[in-house]
């Protein structure tokens, strides 16, 4: 099936208006391809939070990437093609900034009661009791979220018998296998219920002189601008792109949409219905293809047979290849495979892979391990800045995974398909033929034909 018989299938099965992502690595690159020799909106939001019907956007960022132009450097970002818009915080938001006040105590609840934030921290709790770590105690931390009459003492109070814990394993355990995840831990609290330090990811409530004043608006004016810019510059044949647009940004912003809507007797339309089968999730492509084109890289070269490691790959490859001969040019491919090899199981994998030992479809996780600069992570125009290279860098790797599957193949199998063929008359009259059997008796009285069957299938195929 070819990718646009896939989608058209897909998109009378799935209710979803965002594009699913082929598990096919073939046709995944067709959508692929075809994605990106379209005009692409990237778009990312900053919030103070994981629910939009009780948080509120505090930045839109978003780039036009026309076809076949991947925008890979901020001096290419200008206000022709882009929207990068900071919004005031609300009052009720500004309220939960300070401690202990009643704002602060219910969204710390709500955001002990979301289920990626009781998730995440279960998780990490459960891979420290497999390492024999069964006394942190956040189960205690996480039932605050049902406590009628919590107050800012038991907040402080439960947290901090877990960082106190915490940081008497990482002093016994050091870099060991518990380090990072007793980190990852203690960083996930802190940024799951610490509103100051959410809010200062986006620069709020954070005095610096590095952050650069940009304009800020009321959000409802915010979300109406970013509207009118879609429709501006978009049409039948734009895709609207982002990481973790499905499971997040679309839903929040929907809800922030039906809230501004009600509140100020708008009509604003929902980005997801204004490109309906035309929004994509890059978080999809990175778990159903990417990440497994890696593997698939890994295995190819673990059972390459040793290469030269000597190409610097910085060097010019067409000078190099201009007045070579052919077994020249095979060595300069093959240590350029060697580099490729290197840069996978040195640095590519490792980065990629967590403390759990899975790999991360994170897209700050994968611009480092692509070596994209990640600078200004949590900025929303930063972030589809980041975006727009990381796609390119996913679609190198699954274009090479798919270049190394085909042939690997091809090579394996002709010379084996050649000699079967050939050997093929006289083994089956050896074997069927000129036997030595007595009893001519059912079924042994028929004399068996001698050619090859038409039922039977080249090998290969």
């Amino acid at each position: 099936m070819d990718w646009k018989t896939w989608r058209k299938t897909i998109a009378e099965a799935d209710n979803s208006n965002v594009i699913p992502m082929p598990k096919d690595l073939q046709v995944a690159k067709e959508l692929i391809d075809d994605l990106l020799s379209k005009k692409i909106i990237f778009f990312d939001l900053e919030t103070t939070g994981f629910d939009g019907k009780h948080n509120q956007i505090t930045q839109i960022g978003s780039l036009i990437q026309e076809p076949g132009q991947p925008i890979l450097k901020m001096s290419q970002v200008n206000k022709g093609n882009s929207f990068n818009t900071k919004a005031n915080l609300l009052p009720v938001m500004k309220q939960r900034l300070t401690p202990g006040t009643g704002e602060n105590i219910i969204w710390t609840k709500e955001q002990l009661r979301s289920g990626m934030v009781k998730r995440d921290i279960l998780k990490l709790n459960d891979k420290l009791s497999d390492m024999g770590i069964t006394d942190i105690p956040v189960k205690d931390l996480l039932n605050l979220a049902y406590d009628e009459e919590l107050t800012l003492k038991e907040i402080e109070q439960e947290k901090n018998k877990i960082f106190k814990k915490i940081s008497i394993y990482k002093n016994k355990f050091g870099e060991s296998k518990a380090g990072p995840v007793l980190s990852s831990l203690e960083k996930k609290i802190k940024t799951s219920i610490d509103p100051a330090y959410v809010f200062s990811l986006t620069g709020y409530g954070v005095k610096s002189k590095d952050k650069k004043k940009m304009q800020k608006k009321e959000e409802h004016e915010v979300i109406a601008d970013f509207i009118e810019f879609l429709k501006a510059n978009s049409d039948s044949d734009t895709f609207l792109t982002g990481h973790n647009i499905k499971n997040f940004d679309i839903e929040f912003i929907n809800d922030r949409i039906n809230s501004v809507n009600e509140k100020f007797d708008l009509n604003l339309p929902k980005p997801d219905q204004m490109f309906s089968g035309r929004t994509f999730d890059t978080v999809e492509m990175s778990r159903s293809v990417f990440l497994p084109s890696i593997k698939e890289l890994k295995k190819y070269f673990d059972n390459m047979a040793p290469i030269s490691e000597e190409l610097d790959p910085k060097q010019n490859i067409e000078k190099e290849l201009e007045n070579s001969t052919q077994q020249q040019r095979i060595e300069v491919y093959n240590n350029l495979l060697g580099h490729i090899k290197n840069e996978l199981n040195n640095k590519v994998i490792p980065a990629l892979t967590t403390s759990g030992g899975r790999m991360s479809s994170s897209q700050g996780v994968i611009a480092k391990s692509l070596d994209i600069d990640a600078e200004g992570w949590h900025d929303a125009l930063a972030d589809v800045l980041m975006l727009s290279n990381v796609l390119q860098g996913m679609k190198i790797i699954i274009d090479l995974a798919l270049s190394r599957q085909e042939p690997e193949k091809l090579q394996e199998m002709e010379p084996y398909q050649k000699m079967v063929t050939a050997k093929h008359p006289e083994a089956k009259k050896r074997l069927t033929g000129h036997g030595q059997v007595k009893d001519k008796s059912t079924p042994y009285k028929y004399k068996l034909s001698l050619k090859r069957g038409k039922s039977a299938p080249p090998i290969g195929e």
